[in-house]
């Protein structure tokens, strides 16, 4: 991150109303630009543990790409190879765990990992966590779930309103340690002085609509963690049916 960049981070995370435990994990490393959040799935602990290992992973072998003397983290093409390759060892080490311990079978986890800097965000995309954009007033999610609902909405065979709710309408169709190799997706994009950045579990998004995002980030602008915290308690209010996970990162200035 270089030093004309001035960020403002917070995340959050609750297990919700329903669930016995919280199975996401969200990690931000201000100091580096770097934000990961992680929905884990396979039940029991495995979930946990699935999560647990990619925000981890991915936070650490970050740090370790960053320049001894200057502490600063790669930056143009290296950047997405790097985050990349982060993404891919959280894999390995998930995908590997669950194979080889039958108390793990099954398990996986969605990730988001976002970096920002004066280049622009760069973010690696699995599953169904999200990430959105707040621009004057406006709420844009800047990631495609991964889902049989999108892919089928993708295809013209139902509708948003039909999809939402429908019998699988959240079943993963990628995600961390399912598969020995991934496909994740890459979002690029220019930052501008005054954007919020939101990344958030299905937890979140399921349970408060876009409209009511926007709302709350528009409300509480300029205190991250004011916006983190309303939102956990919208989702809670809303019935809080999965766990809750929120991250936001404001540009103060590029």
């Amino acid at each position: 991150m270089t030093n004309s960049l001035n960020l403002d981070m917070a995340c959050g995370s609750d297990k919700g109303k329903v669930r016995a435990r919280n199975e996401d994990h969200v990690r931000i490393l201000p100091e580096l630009g770097l934000v990961v959040l992680s929905d884990g799935m396979g039940g029991h602990k495995a979930g946990d543990v699935a999560s647990q290992i990619a925000v981890d992973c991915i936070g650490n072998l970050w740090r370790d790409t960053c320049d001894d003397a200057s502490g600063v983290p790669p930056s143009g093409p290296r950047r997405s190879d790097d985050l990349l390759d982060a993404v891919t060892e959280a894999n390995e080490q998930i995908y590997t765990l669950s194979k080889n311990n039958p108390e793990f079978q099954g398990m996986g986890a969605t990730v988001i990992a976002a970096h920002f800097d004066s280049d622009g965000l760069c973010a690696i995309h699995l599953g169904d966590s999200r990430l959105y954009r707040f621009r004057r007033g406006q709420l844009q999610q800047l990631t495609i779930d991964h889902t049989h609902a999108q892919e089928s909405i993708r295809l013209g065979l139902i509708s948003a309103e039909e999809a939402r709710g429908g019998y699988g309408w959240n079943l993963l169709l990628k995600a961390l340690g399912v598969d020995s190799t991934i496909e994740p997706d890459l979002v690029s994009a220019q930052m501008q002085a005054g954007d919020i950045y939101l990344l958030g579990s299905d937890g979140l998004t399921d349970a408060v609509s876009d409209d009511e995002l926007r709302t709350r980030i528009a409300l509480g602008e300029h205190n991250l963690p004011d916006i983190v915290e309303d939102l956990i308690d919208l989702a809670n209010a809303n019935g809080g049916p999965d766990n809750i996970s929120v991250a936001l990162v404001r540009v103060i200035s590029i």
